[in-house]
Parts: structure tokens; C-alpha cells; sequence
């Protein structure tokens, strides 16, 4: 799931880019806030599911004491302490986040040239059709 996050936002900047900021923003510009949004959403879904699980896994401490007792321990607690403890995705989020996050700059950085290209060479949208 944090793939479709850089991918979508990359494809709405660059739908935006082309639509109504091509003149107004240089090219670094928009590769920046894409890099910038995409890393920053990403690492925001992380904390989002981290929080959420721990929330999910709070449920099960009924006394309130922060501690596990055996009457405690359901097969949901169980279900719910494998999402927290055994997921290493949101623990490498800055990591991964980076890294596909600057994969999608880079699409983006080839893609705009190529638009400023056909801009040039076969002029606007024809608006009439």
C-alpha cells in the first residue's frame, strides 16, 4: 500500500504540472514538491498504521496498566501483537519511503522534458475538440 502513495501523487503533479503550472513553475520546482509530498505521505501512512495498531492493541489491556495478563491474552491480542511487533515496514518507512520516492522524482524528471518537447513541437491542446 505505500507504493500507491508516491505513484498517485506523482501522476496528479504531473496531470497538475501540465494542465495549469507548466508556465508558472520551472521543472525543479515541481520535482522538488513531488519528492517533497510523496516522502512526506509516505512517512505519514507509517505513523498513521503505527498509531492504529498500537490502538488496536491497547484495546486488549483491559485493567489499564500497560501490562499483559494471562486473562488478557485472546487470540485477537495474538493477531493484534503480530501487526505491531512483526512489521518491519513501518520501521524501514524513512528508508523505503526515500528511495521510492526519488525512483518517482526520477519518472517525473523524464516525463516533463519529454511534455515541454511536444509542447514544442505540436503547440497547445486543441481546445476545440
Amino acid at each position: 500500500m505505500t507504493l500507491i502513495v508516491p505513484v498517485v501523487v506523482t501522476f496528479l503533479i504531473y496531470a497538475l504540472w501540465l494542465i495549469v503550472l507548466r508556465h508558472r513553475f520551472k521543472p525543479w520546482k515541481v520535482l522538488a514538491i513531488n519528492f517533497l509530498l510523496s516522502y512526506g505521505l509516505v512517512i505519514a501512512q507509517a505513523a498513521f498504521f503505527e498509531h492504529y495498531y498500537q490502538v488496536q492493541w491497547d484495546r486488549y489491556d483491559t485493567n489499564g496498566n500497560g501490562l499483559f495478563e494471562s486473562y488478557e491474552q485472546t487470540e485477537g491480542f495474538a493477531e493484534a501483537m503480530e501487526r505491531v511487533v512483526q512489521d518491519t515496514g513501518r520501521t524501514f518507512a524513512p528508508i523505503f519511503g526515500f528511495i521510492i520516492s526519488g525512483f518517482f522524482t526520477f519518472i517525473l524528471s523524464l516525463l516533463l522534458p519529454f511534455s515541454n518537447w511536444l509542447f514544442k513541437k505540436f503547440g497547445k491542446f486543441n481546445e476545440s475538440t
